[in-house]
């Protein structure tokens, strides 16, 4: 039960950092298709190292 317990935390971990890593994605690729940044440290607002 405890292993149970520890796969589903692990699973959950791993969505949360695929949805961080697709919003980061996401505005990269806005900031490539030619959208100005007026800070380039604007791109790790909400992306908290793990």
């Amino acid at each position: 039960m405890n292993g149970d317990g520890r796969a589903s935390a692990v699973l959950a971990l791993c969505c949360v950092l695929v949805a961080c890593e697709d919003a980061a994605r996401q505005e990269l690729d806005a900031v490539g298709s030619g959208e100005e940044h007026p800070d380039g440290q604007d791109l790790l607002v909400g992306v908290s190292p793990v």
